[in-house]
């Protein structure tokens, strides 16, 4: 590889093999790191629209998106009783569910397979410092490798290191007071293909999402006023969302059926469960 037509990009979830391909196709050589060991095939219901459409079509890659589509036809909303208030179809104005659904994890597939043979992956490993030359970029690697690029392309999370390497004193983080929860539960036979939302008293949202054949995807947002969730203690993530996923009882004082029944799945909270602060990314000039 000429170091005038080679690029590094850091991460390889979705932004960042997504962005490899273009490249690839305008003659770059693309090197990949990814700190993860093996591919990440995890994640969430992603919803592709507009321009994201237009490029899943001009990448070729449509068909294979639609093959590993959710099928969700819509969105249905239910007060805290268990009435349905509002039903929004695939297609319809002002629906969430978009004609490319699919799994975060499914779509990162797609784009690997799309572009593993023609980029370099390297997983297990980072950037741990950039010096900006004449000739380019020039990266150190967590193993102690050196090496030099035109360009370097961050396309980490909101966790990023290289972020944080960067533009450590240019980017703050502002808590706005609300917790989201994104796991799976299996998959019931009365489970449709609609998501099912709920907007509960005290800023509660819940959100059921059709994965695949085995699993349903839930998302719950909860407020918290003081920005105090850290760690990876399983138990103290499973406490937090006793509340939360709690509704309200009907006026017979007891819970609406349709909804005790989809709580009760949620009593089987994976212990991979993610529960993330709601942040507002402010970069500082």
């Amino acid at each position: 590889m000429k170091t005038d037509k080679k690029i590094l990009i850091c991460g390889g979830g979705i932004a960042g093999p997504a962005c490899a391909y273009w490249l690839h196709r305008y003659g770059y050589s693309v090197v990949i790191a990814e700190k993860a060991t093996s591919f990440r095939d995890g994640g969430q219901n992603v919803d592709i629209k507009g321009a994201g459409q237009q490029v899943i079509k001009m990448m070729g890659l449509a068909e294979a998106i639609e093959a590993r589509n959710t099928l969700e036809q819509g969105q249905k909303y239910l007060d805290a009783a268990g009435k349905l208030v509002a039903t929004f179809p695939k297609g319809a104005l002002g629906t969430l569910t978009s004609d490319f659904e699919i799994l975060r994890g499914d779509f990162a597939r797609v784009l690997f397979d799309a572009t593993k043979d023609n980029c370099e992956y390297r997983m297990g490993t980072f950037v741990t410092h950039l010096e900006d030359k004449d000739t380019g970029m020039v990266a150190t690697f967590a193993n102690g490798d050196v090496e030099a690029f035109e360009l370097v392309i961050c396309a980490e999370g909101m966790s990023s290191s290289l972020r944080k390497l960067v533009l450590a004193e240019q980017t703050r983080f502002r808590y706005l007071g609300a917790n989201m929860a994104f796991f799976k539960i299996p998959r019931r036979p009365e489970d449709d293909n609609w998501a099912w939302t709920v907007n509960s008293v005290g800023g509660t949202f819940i959100t059921l999402r059709p994965g695949n054949d085995t699993e349903t995807t839930v998302l719950i947002t909860f407020l918290r006023k003081d920005h105090d969730i850290a760690g990876e203690n399983t138990a103290a993530r499973k406490e937090l969302l006793i509340v939360p996923c709690r509704l309200p009882a009907s006026s017979t004082g007891s819970p609406p059926v349709s909804w005790s029944k989809r709580l009760t799945k949620m009593e089987q909270l994976s212990p991979t469960a993610h529960i993330a602060p709601r942040v507002r990314t402010a970069t500082v000039h």
